[in-house]
């Protein structure tokens, strides 16, 4: 039974579940952005989260051991101490953002794009529309 378990298990083994996750935020690593399921994405923003705060360990060592254990493969591993990390820095959470795309043909499952926020900017904007916005906002 799973009583005061948080989360979806996607209909899959416990096995696939982890093999799944450690997929999307690789590929949401080397991307900075991915498209999926509105399922997917809830599963994965928590997950993405703890692998954040778990990379901002003091001692180095344990941060790059503990992001071993969730990323494939060394560019995703680079790219995640090296860029990612340093542009989270002043955040303490809100990681990521999710944008509704629509709806999948077939299924009509809801698709979102998550994207890693990162100098205050989404990636999938441009940022003079971000400027312009808070501009007529102080105004």
């Amino acid at each position: 039974m799973r009583h005061r378990r948080k989360g979806s298990r996607l209909n899959r083994k416990p096995n696939q579940l982890k093999a799944l996750l450690r997929n999307l935020v690789t590929s949401l690593v080397l991307n900075d952005s991915i498209v999926t399921t509105e399922a997917k994405v809830k599963t994965l923003i928590p997950v993405f989260d703890r692998l954040v705060l778990k990379g901002r360990k003091s001692e180095q060592r344990e941060a790059i051991r503990d992001v071993k254990k969730v990323l494939f493969g060394e560019a995703a591993q680079r790219k995640f101490m090296n860029v990612i990390i340093p542009a989270l820095e002043g955040r303490t959470s809100g990681f990521t953002t999710r944008t509704k795309i629509g709806f999948r043909d077939g299924d009509n499952a809801p698709i979102y794009k998550i994207s890693i926020l990162t100098d205050g900017v989404f990636s999938n904007q441009n940022p003079e529309v971000k400027s312009k916005k808070s501009e007529t906002v102080a105004s």
